[in-house]
Parts: structure tokens; sequence; C-alpha cells
């Protein structure tokens, strides 16, 4: 337990550090930070779970996997890297969508709420409806991205009456926030000429570190 501390700490830090060198624009600072934040949380889980074996360790490794890829693609400026970004937390919320499932499996079978599924589906067209006349030849990738977050978010809520009010507080607040830095990622990429955000960067990470840090503890 002491020495999962250790991670905690570590991921803590290197998430001030990374905060702190992105509000001065160090970019060595930021290059040798940010990939160390999730790897961190890698690290943790498979300490703390063991070599992955399930279909659930297999899916949260993948997901933490493709978040540091997404992680070093987004460091850089330029479409190709923020397509590389785009694709690798795609596929890093895939990950996460076939973890809750195989959890629901687990549970008795796959849930369904009406009210939730309406939710996300109303949260989707909004946000499509928000960015579609500033997307131009992104909106195909976008719309693919903003319907699998909206089903990352969906199936992590079916995990409520599954597991705990504990564990499941922890992934669906993490889900919620996880979307939350996904679309101010967005309105810093397509918005920002119409809408000023007071320190954008902070807006993006914080609500990120702190998804993945409540996902890989629920």
């Amino acid at each position: 337990m002491r020495f999962q501390k250790y991670f905690f700490f570590f991921y803590v830090l290197m998430g001030i550090l990374y905060l702190v060198a992105d509000a001065q624009a160090t970019n060595t600072l930021r290059i040798l930070t940010k990939p160390l934040l999730v790897a961190t949380l890698l690290a943790y889980f498979v300490y703390g779970t063991g070599k992955p074996k399930s279909v659930f360790s297999l899916a949260i490794v993948g997901a933490l996997f493709f978040s540091i890829v997404g992680d070093a693609a987004l460091l850089f400026e330029g479409d190709l890297f923020f397509m590389m970004g785009l694709g690798a937390f795609l596929l890093a919320h895939l990950f996460y969508i076939r973890a809750f499932l195989w959890v629901q499996a687990q549970g008795g079978g796959m849930r369904f709420s009406p009210i939730a599924s309406l939710f996300f589906l109303l949260f989707f067209v909004s946000l499509m409806s928000f960015f579609w006349q500033d997307l131009e030849d992104m909106r195909i990738p976008v719309l693919v991205y903003g319907l699998v977050i909206s089903l990352m978010g969906l199936s992590a809520y079916h995990l409520r009456g599954v597991v705990s009010n504990e564990i499941f507080l922890l992934i669906f607040i993490g889900a919620l926030l996880f979307i939350f830095s996904d679309s101010m990622i967005a309105v810093e990429k397509f918005k920002h000429s119409t809408v000023a955000l007071p320190y954008p960067r902070l807006f993006v990470m914080i609500p990120y570190l702190l998804a993945q840090l409540f996902l890989v503890e629920g």
C-alpha cells in the first residue's frame, strides 16, 4: 500500500510540473513530463493488479497505453499530430468501453437506461451542432469521436448497480471529466476565435488528469 502511494505522489508531482511547464511554454519539460503522467497510472494499475490476463485488465492497459500515445502526439502542433492524437484517444475510449461492457457482462448482462441514453444522445447532438460550422474537413473524424465519447460515458453510467456506489461514482465522474476535457480541446482547436477561455490549457489538463486517476482507481 505504501509503495502504491508513491505512484500517486509521483503522478501529482508530474501533473504540477507539466502544468507549470505548459503555462511557461517550457517545451523541454512539457515533453519530459506529459508522457510520464498516464505512464505512472499504467505502472500503478499493473503493480496493483498483477500481469494483465483478463479482458478487463487488458482493456484498461490498452486504454492507458493509447492515452500515452495521444498525450505524446498532442504535444506538437499541426493537423497531422492532432489527427494522431484524436485516433489514439479514440482507441483509448474504445478500450474503456470494452472494459465497462466486460464488467456489465460479469454482473449479469448488458444494461440499458432510456433516460441516460437520451441524455448522452442529446449531448452528442448538441456537441456536434455547436462545432459543426467550424469543423470543415474534420467533420467526419470529430463526428465519430463525439459518438465514441458519448458511448463511453453511457457505458460508464450503465455500471450503476453492477459495482459498488463508490466505484461507480469514481468511474462515472472520471468518464464525465474525460468528456469535458475532450470538449475543451475541441473548443481550443475549433472555437478559439469566438470562445475565449481563461487559461484554456487548465480547462483541458486538470479534468483530464483527474479523469484518468478516477478511472484507474475505479
